[in-house]
């Protein structure tokens, strides 16, 4: 009986620790498998979206011209007599340049003038006549026809003298100057170059695929390469409408020439 009772006692501490050891893997599983929240601190780059224009940058090689030029030239035959500027000049539009020798055109006024007189007076003394039928109407309208002949060459002969001095034909700078006393002119030829430099326009030649980037009236930044660094600004004046042999198109930016300490010339680039 007593074997009994301890038998049991044993099969009961069995149990016991047999069940104590399963409460304690299960604490363990449980342990290691479960979800924990883990918070670190992580380093961002945070950025603020924000809107920004951007302006495309076309490059063209180009010359700067004189918006106005003109040729001078003598409105009649002559020798220079004398010459009142120099190359490089700026002269305003009616100022004289130069004149003509007048010695053989006052001659021939003077002249002209004589004989305007002369035949004036003839007219008055037939048309006296007539008046008493002493002369012919022929005769008085030949008279008639003298006097006007000779009223015209005289003022021919004005018109001439009027027309020896050699004037500027716009404003500008004397880019040329071919005339020098004793120099013989005549109408047909050219003595001279004047340019308008207080407005340039810029010329470049742009490839058929950045033509149509450019209309008019658009406004322009301009450069020039003896002034680096400064820009000017201009408009576009004209835009080509047809191509040369190399599909290229003439763009023609007009630019204010009023800043003196950057002056631009024509013929810069």
């Amino acid at each position: 009986m007593a074997r009994r009772i301890i038998m049991v006692f044993i099969a009961v501490i069995i149990v016991v620790l047999i069940a104590m050891k399963l409460v304690s893997n299960k604490s363990k599983i449980n342990k290691e498998t479960s979800y924990r929240d883990v918070v670190q601190n992580v380093a961002v780059d945070v950025r603020t979206a924000k809107t920004d224009s951007r302006t495309e940058v076309l490059s063209f090689v180009g010359v700067f011209k004189p918006s106005r030029e003109s040729s001078i030239s003598a409105e009649i035959p002559g020798k220079i007599a004398s010459v009142n500027v120099s190359e490089g000049s700026l002269v305003t539009r009616g100022q004289v340049l130069a004149e003509l020798d007048l010695a053989a055109l006052e001659l021939k006024l003077e002249a002209d003038q004589a004989q305007y007189v002369h035949s004036n007076e003839d007219l008055v003394r037939y048309e006296n006549l007539s008046k008493s039928d002493a002369t012919t109407d022929v005769t008085l309208k030949q008279m008639r026809l003298t006097n006007k002949l000779n009223e015209i060459a005289v003022k021919n002969d004005e018109d001439q003298i009027s027309k020896s001095k050699i004037k500027a034909p716009i404003t500008g700078y004397l880019a040329a100057k071919g005339f020098e006393v004793g120099m013989v002119v005549s109408p047909a030829a050219s003595i001279g170059q004047i340019a308008n430099t207080g407005i340039l326009k810029f010329t470049a030649m742009v490839p058929e695929y950045y033509v149509m980037k450019f209309e008019y009236g658009q406004k322009i930044n301009v450069r020039a390469n003896v002034f680096p660094g400064k820009v000017f600004q201009g408009t576009v004046s004209q835009v080509s409408e047809k191509s040369d042999e190399n599909h290229q198109y003439k763009i023609e930016v007009t630019v204010s020439n009023d800043n003196e300490r950057y002056l631009l010339r024509g013929g810069m680039n």
